[in-house]
Formats: structure tokens, sequence, C-alpha cells
């Protein structure tokens, strides 16, 4: 299933876009590739120590035929 165009917020991913740009990107002045994907990989580092990553199995979800 596609997401529709005005309707980012219903995939999940975006979320996780939008705390990264926020947090790494917004405002900044890296001096170089480097530095900016270091801040990427700290940022990332951090997120995933903060909120542990559960995964559900989709078929749970299924209607049953």
């Amino acid at each position: 299933y596609l997401t529709p165009w005005h309707g980012s917020w219903l995939n999940r991913i975006e979320s996780h876009f939008t705390s990264l740009r926020k947090f790494c990107l917004d405002n900044t002045d890296h001096r170089s590739h480097e530095e900016q994907q270091a801040t990427i990989e700290r940022y990332l580092a951090w997120r995933n120590r903060q909120r542990p990553i559960t995964v559900k199995d989709w078929r749970q979800y299924r209607r049953a035929a």
C-alpha cells in the first residue's frame, strides 16, 4: 500500500527522518561530510540506546479469511 502524499505522518519512518533532521542537520554548519556523518551516527546510537526496538509479527494483524 502506498502512503498518500498528504499523509506522510502515516508512514512511521517519516517521524524518524524528521527527528534526525531536527537534531543533526537544522541550524548546523558542518565543516566536512565526515563531521556531518559522525553527528548522524552519534544521534542514531543515542536513539537506539534510548528506545529499544520491538518487532511484532505482522501476521497477527491480518483479518481471518
